[in-house]
């Protein structure tokens, strides 16, 4: 949940960086809580998850299908 209100934050900012990385289409575990089907990575840190990722997508941004899979990162 922290991480959807740092990419919330990101947002207010007039400059907003995009995520370097997006993985999606499978389920994604962060932590013991509920599992997310979206992230968005930069600097190899996760910086948004869920509908918070779409304002961090641009034309330099890696799509990484998981194909239904499961990730831990």
């Amino acid at each position: 949940m922290w991480l959807t209100a740092l990419a919330l934050l990101a947002c207010k900012n007039d400059h907003i960086e995009p995520a370097e990385q997006v993985f999606q289409g499978g389920t994604i575990y962060l932590d013991a809580g509920t599992p997310v089907d979206t992230i968005a990575v930069s600097g190899g840190v996760v910086v948004a998850t869920g509908a918070a990722v779409e304002p961090l997508v641009s034309e330099s941004t890696e799509i990484i299908d998981l194909d239904n899979g499961v990730a831990y990162p």
